[in-house]
């Protein structure tokens, strides 16, 4: 299993009639690396690895 880095949460509420609601929740997620590259990229990598722990 590899560790993963969180993307982004959505949550999305909806009204589905006789006072009932639905909540729904979608989340994305980067692996590792993408973060890191990405991290990196953008020339804050070292803040981002202390943080993910790599």
């Amino acid at each position: 299993m590899s560790a993963a880095a969180v993307a982004s949460i959505e949550v999305v509420t909806r009204n589905i009639g006789d006072g009932e609601v639905e909540h729904v929740h979608k989340s994305k997620v980067w692996d590792i690396n993408s973060a890191l590259a990405l991290a990196k990229h953008l020339d804050c990598s070292s803040s981002v690895s202390s943080t993910l722990g790599a």
